[in-house]
């Protein structure tokens, strides 16, 4: 049987405070495709708590990079570290814990049931009402079901199962019960002449009773709380009574929930009874004769230390997490040392704090890795090592020793490749590269992802540049709330699907003519050929690339064999400003076309269908969303530029200097047109204007309107709607096109 102080009624790690999930905003909700976790590891989860932490990014949420910490430093998680992670943290940071109480209380009530014919007929609840009518608390936990029903099978074997003694426990149980969701009733005092045994409970459960009515009638809210410590030490006097061990705890414990309910405004918890706590916490820390208790006193101790002595309790937990012993409650204090951190506590006095701080200042990551020579603080400086730092050469040649048997050397040899790449050293990257190519069976999904978007940028060879390009996801967020991993889902998403990075050089670092190769590579994935084929015909079409769209025109029709006779008509052009209207014409009828290719978040509506939420040809950015590349541009003043800030991702090295500069010009330009809902109908309405005895221009101002009205927005009012109807309704009055376009669109 466990020990009577961890299954108590009174759990103390239930109030302590949870690390709350991100909010959930409204719809409309998209499936996104996840290649990188960005902000901790990949699942499942149970392999990141045994060490396979892949490659730690400094963007990573403080716990999981703590976690990472013990592993660089080989001090690897306890298996009672690891179970108690697990029941905390999921690959989503904190999770909920599991309805342990719910799950208990139903078993209190089955047993009962089993000995009670005649079971409380007005149910279980073991949430309170809060003084405030807008929240309430979880009065009665998992613990006290689970001592009950212990001490309810024990008594029914000492009592006698149909005895009057074990009914008469059951009473007084189901009253103590009665109050975990409000009320204050109290079990009635036993005769002298009663079971000394079952006298002794009946005190025990009067006492609990008190605890969870908080108040007694014509009291005031904390009397319940002071009769209550008042019976517990009775009790703990009472040395012939099976309770009297836990007496003193439980003292503490009722102190700490009477600071709770008398907190003042602007508190969460009255210092003064938190004090009084600690003195009777300490007490029986010190005290050898109670040692049975002292396990869940140091639990407790922890949470008055939180609210009292936030910088000490940090301290303590910065230390205990750092591997000084095996801590069985790991998972709660990782939440507690890292809420710590986010109420302004005073600057890191211990290594494992200054380190998750990210490593402070250049100057002070260097210095320290210098007096310790540490792999942590070797990861921190790669972290935030720049080609140009004094200690470039030495931070890399000391990366260039970490072995790979290393915990550390995923993450040593990312950055290492990544920082050769930046300095222009290419070769060295490669280098890397290579040899970590030879580890990847030890990699988690989103390590081997970094290093192949590293691969592709400094491949020397297209094949190369190529096979680098695509990815499987390791996950995807179904659009309602639900992540669903890739190894065990059968469903698109999961196919190969371009990474993020690939999307963005493909959009905008390389020229048409190798763009539309990658389009008609043989050994490319034929999922991604589909949709990179017609992006490649309108790159083309649009850039008057007449020769290029013709080679891509083939795979484009058979991609989408809808679009066949609008690339016959682009052939049939005879001069580049019919080419033009023709691709126009061509695009307009197909709200999936676009000159780019797509990463993270994949048109799923069909290829010539309206999207309901504007997801149809382009926007201003021409494919360059922010959440999907390295570089930002102006919402205000866009020009096709590359913006100030994160710098914009380098050419692929096998391009040489004329592709680059092909590339360049080709992305200014496209980025040039704006969105959509301006570019199509602006060159469709000169097209009218000029050529009106054209058969396809009603048809062509009847999509200019629709692309505006469904096409992506830039915030201002656009006139081309307007113009587009009035031309329509005027010159072609009678087309079904004039009939089929009854409104224009602001």
């Amino acid at each position: 049987m466990r020990k009577f102080p961890k299954a108590l009624i009174l759990s103390t790690l239930a109030v302590l405070v949870f690390l709350p999930r991100l909010g959930e905003t409204c719809g409309p909700f998209f499936s996104t495709a996840t290649f990188v976790r960005a902000h901790g590891p990949d699942r499942p989860m149970a392999d990141f708590a045994r060490g396979r932490i892949g490659v730690v990014l400094p963007d990573w949420h403080e716990a999981y990079r703590l976690v990472a910490y013990r592993y660089l430093e080989s001090k690897p998680l306890s298996a009672g570290e690891q179970r108690s992670l697990l029941e905390h943290y999921d690959a989503e940071r904190h999770i909920e814990p599991p309805d342990w109480t719910g799950k208990a209380a139903q078993g209190w009530t089955s047993a009962g049931a089993h000995y009670n014919p005649a079971p409380d007929p007005t149910g279980l609840t073991d949430y309170k009402q809060s003084q405030s009518e807008f929240s309430s608390y979880s009065n009665c936990l998992a613990p006290a079901f689970d001592t009950a029903v212990e001490t309810l099978q024990d008594r029914a074997r000492r009592f006698g199962a149909a005895s009057p003694e074990l009914q008469e426990w059951i009473r007084g149980q189901d009253t103590v019960f009665s109050n975990c969701s409000g009320g204050a009733n109290i079990p009635p005092d036993l005769p002298a002449t009663s079971n000394p045994l079952l006298r002794a409970d009946r005190a025990y459960q009067i006492a609990a009773a008190h605890f969870y009515a908080g108040t007694s009638e014509g009291h005031e809210i904390t009397k319940g709380y002071e009769i209550a410590i008042e019976h517990f030490q009775a009790i703990a006097a009472d040395k012939s009574s099976p309770w009297h061990s836990i007496s003193s705890y439980l003292i503490a414990r009722t102190l700490v929930r009477e600071a709770g309910v008398t907190a003042g405004d602007g508190q969460t918890y009255n210092p003064a009874y938190l004090a009084k706590a600690e003195a009777q916490l300490e007490a029986i820390l010190n005290d050898p004769a109670q040692q049975s208790v002292h396990d869940d006193a140091e639990v407790l101790l922890g949470l008055v230390n939180y609210r009292l002595h936030p910088d000490q309790r940090k301290a303590e937990l910065g230390k205990l997490l750092a591997g000084g012993k095996p801590d069985i409650h790991f998972g709660q204090d990782l939440i507690d040392y890292t809420w710590l951190g986010r109420r302004g506590i005073s600057p890191a006095t211990d290594d494992l704090t200054d380190w998750l701080s990210g490593g402070g200042t250049p100057e002070h990551a260097i210095a320290t890795w210098r007096r310790n020579r540490s792999l942590p603080w070797l990861v921190a400086l790669l972290w935030q090592l720049k080609p140009r730092d004094a200690a470039f050469s030495e931070v890399m040649g000391a990366a260039a020793k970490v072995p790979p048997t290393s915990e550390a050397y995923a993450t040593v040899a990312y950055f290492r490749a990544r920082l050769a790449r930046e300095s222009g050293n290419d070769e060295l990257a490669r280098h890397v590269l290579k040899a970590a190519r030879t580890q990847s069976n030890a990699f988690p999904p989103s390590a081997i992802h970094l290093f192949q978007d590293e691969q592709m940028l400094v491949a020397t060879d297209f094949a190369t540049f190529e096979s680098s390009l695509w990815q499987n996801p390791i996950e995807y967020d179904d659009g309602i709330g639900d992540i669903v991993p890739c190894n065990t889902a059968d469903s698109p998403e999961c196919g190969p699907q371009f990474s993020p990075a690939a999307a963005t050089l493909l959009n905008s670092r390389v020229p048409a003519e190798v763009f539309a190769r990658v389009a008609l590579w043989g050994t490319f994935p034929a999922n991604l050929r589909q949709r990179m084929a017609p992006s490649a015909w309108a790159r083309a079409a649009l850039l008057d690339q007449s020769k290029l769209a013709q080679q891509v025109a083939e795979a484009a029709g058979e991609a989408q064999p809808a679009l066949r006779p609008y690339l016959q008509q682009y052939a049939q052009a005879q001069t580049r400003e019919e080419r033009q209207f023709a691709a126009v014409f061509a695009i307009l009828h197909f709200p999936g076309l676009r000159p780019f290719v797509d990463s993270s978040y994949p048109r799923t509506t069909a290829f010539q269908k309206i999207d309901s939420y504007r997801d149809n040809w382009w926007c201003r950015d021409v494919g360059s969303l922010e959440e999907e590349v390295e570089y930002k541009n102006s919402d205000d003043d866009y020009q096709g530029k590359l913006m100030q800030g994160t710098p914009a991702p380098h050419f692929p090295v096998f391009l040489d200097a004329g592709e680059r500069q092909r590339a360049a010009a080709e992305w200014q330009r496209l980025s040039s047109y704006g969105t959509a809902s301006r570019a199509l109908p602006r060159i469709a309405i000169d097209w009218a204007r000029k050529h009106p005895e054209d058969a396809r221009v009603p048809e062509a101002l009847h999509l200019s309107v629709r692309a505006i009205r469904y096409g992506c927005e830039d915030g201002k009012p656009n006139p081309l709607s307007h113009e587009a109807f009035t031309i329509l309704h005027q010159n072609y009055p009678k087309s079904e096109w004039a009939k089929k376009t009854p409104f224009w669109f602001k």
